[in-house]
């Protein structure tokens, strides 16, 4: 077994050597750098790999900003909100499904609250390769099991606030983006028609159908980061342990362009709403946020975004030969598994790193992007790891954020099967698990409460 362990430091110890920070490549035998060999990471003694995954220093700045909390409902009053789409929540084929029809608070916080996006519809051209389908299929799926058993609540993503996106994205880009001004070539790097280019017609004119798809995109990217923004608001002011959506986990874009399928950065949008408007919960050296991401492509745009900020820990576990190649950046800890990794050799690099990472950092504040395009099936993922394998990886992450007593944000991610029926599956799994372990210490909770009383 071989896996590369790569890091955000200006030196690093492995066992008796140091090496500067640079390119690894893994051999069936260890890891080489610079014509230098190491050991495997399982050959290692625990001191050792101490040593390897926590000595990160990295004295990064954080931003400012005064604290201040928008007022108001779920909806942007952004003039780029799409108001017909709004308008559409009333109709029952978008309506999330309640099955007992028995009214659930939107402030119960024995009830998971489950953000979809999948209102905000894009109709891809035929034969495009992003199987936009799946956001629907995935609520489906799990509004096959009844509210009152999972214990969650389904609800719909607000669309963000242009002044929050804009905390995170030049605000060059972003008008480009809201007014569908994008180049072909920004457009097809982020792999989604969204120029009057794009969709190849000679005119520069956009046609009624680009037009409608357009309008469509900036209303999907704005959905996905607001039902971030919104579950970060869940859990840091209003009393939720943990929060979902079934849309986001957009982590290749930057700042100032999109990538593969990503528009806007909505995790990391959401964590700057947090740090300027919940300032008083990032006083101190210790208050830091973990964003995990196990999505089978490196987030190059989260890394690039937090590089310079020491209290955002970013940590991704991914295929070495896939996506992104030209643009990969470093993240605070990177693990990539080579080609064709299996169940065990993956969850042996996870369980051997991210329960260090927890207990280095002790984070108050989690975001989990979920991807499942590790899976065999996967068109892109390049990986071999089953479902079970992925239910496993899921009740890790989610045992160490109970063990430290983390609140969690948790985002969709990449997920291409072809079926795309098995990546459906392994979405949904995500989200039941979460519900299933939140109504469990919900439960466990409550009975204490009436023991003690």
């Amino acid at each position: 077994m071989s896996f590369l362990i790569r890091s955000r430091v200006s030196t690093m110890t492995f066992a008796s050597l140091t090496f500067k920070r640079t390119r690894m490549i893994t051999t069936s035998a260890g890891v080489t750098t610079s014509g230098v060999r190491f050991p495997l990471l399982s050959s290692l003694s625990s001191e050792t790999q101490q040593k390897v995954f926590l000595s990160f220093p990295r004295g990064r700045r954080s931003i400012g900003g005064d604290a201040r909390r928008l007022k108001g409902g779920w909806w942007s009053s952004s003039s780029y909100s799409s108001r017909s789409a709004i308008r559409s929540l009333s109709g029952s084929h978008l309506s999330p499904n309640n099955n007992n029809n028995k009214p659930i608070s939107d402030l119960d916080t024995s009830y998971l609250p489950l953000y979809a996006a999948d209102w905000a519809r894009v109709d891809l051209p035929p034969g495009h390769r992003f199987p936009m389908e799946k956001y629907l299929l995935t609520r489906e799926a799990i509004e096959k099991e009844s509210p009152d058993f999972l214990k969650y609540s389904m609800r719909f993503s607000p669309t963000a606030r242009k002044e929050d996106v804009l905390l995170v994205h030049d605000k060059e880009y972003v008008e480009r983006v809201l007014t569908q001004k994008l180049t072909r070539e920004e457009a097809r790097t982020i792999g989604f028609p969204m120029s009057e280019q794009s969709d190849g017609y000679a005119s520069k004119f956009l046609s009624e159908d680009e037009t409608k798809r357009g309008e469509q995109h900036v209303t999907r990217s704005l959905a996905s980061t607001g039902g971030t923004i919104k579950m970060t608001r869940d859990v840091l002011e209003h009393g939720f342990m943990w929060a979902g959506q079934l849309a986001g986990g957009t982590h290749h874009a930057f700042a100032g362009h999109g990538e593969g399928f990503c528009v806007f950065n909505d995790i990391a949008c959401a964590v700057r709403v947090a740090q300027r408007d919940y300032e008083e919960l990032f006083e101190g050296e210790d208050r830091n946020v973990l964003i995990v991401d196990l999505d089978v492509h490196q987030g190059n745009g989260t890394a690039k975004i937090f590089e310079n900020d020491k209290n955002i820990i970013t940590y991704s576990i991914h295929g070495d030969r896939n996506y992104p190649w030209k643009t990969r950046m470093l993240s605070d800890y990177d693990i990539a598994l080579p080609d064709d990794c299996e169940d065990e050799e993956y969850l042996n690099a996870l369980e051997t790193s991210l329960p260090k990472v927890f207990e280095k950092h002790k984070p108050f504040l989690v975001y989990f992007q979920a991807g499942v395009d590790a899976l065999k099936a996967d068109s892109f993922g390049r990986l071999s790891m089953t479902r079970e394998g992925l239910r496993r990886r899921n009740n890790l992450v989610l045992a160490l954020c109970v063990e430290h007593d983390c609140k969690l944000v948790t985002t969709m991610g990449g997920g291409y099967a072809k079926p795309i029926e098995r990546s459906i599956e392994c979405h949904s799994d995500v989200f039941r698990i979460m519900a299933l372990k939140h109504k469990a210490i919900m439960e466990e909770r409550k009975y204490l409460e009436k023991m003690v009383t």
